[in-house]
């Protein structure tokens, strides 16, 4: 799902679209509360799709265990790209290592050469 979302999720009582959330989050309680809805919906949903990953067995271990997901926003407040977070779930069949927090110093999530892991992410390119 991408900010540029322009649906509405009624079923939460959300009444504005995703993407003005995201532009909007700033400007009332009321905004921010309906985008706390659908971040906190959203979140739901990936835990129930990473616990099925994890549930669901493969080789030696669990699908989790050979897969990466990847869950990150491309924008904060506006089009700010600073001060994101990013969740990294699963081991990609071994390649990363779990159970830590990586802090990368500023660097943009978005720089060159920049993989899909976050810790290749905070090499120097």
């Amino acid at each position: 799902m991408s900010s540029g979302d322009n649906n509405t999720y009624p079923f939460l009582g959300v009444t504005e679209t995703h993407h003005s959330l995201e532009h909007g989050f700033g400007d009332s309680a009321a905004i921010r509360g309906m985008y706390d809805k659908f971040q906190t919906w959203l979140m739901s949903q990936i835990a129930t799709f990473i616990r099925r990953l994890k549930a669901t067995p493969e080789g030696g271990g669990s699908m989790l265990d050979n897969t990466q997901v990847l869950v990150v926003s491309e924008m904060w407040g506006g089009h700010a790209h600073d001060e994101l977070i990013a969740l990294v779930a699963g081991k990609a069949g071994g390649a990363i290592r779990t159970g830590r927090t990586l802090n990368c110093g500023g660097r943009p999530h978005t720089h060159p050469g920049a993989p899909i892991t976050a810790e290749r992410a905070c090499e120097k390119p």
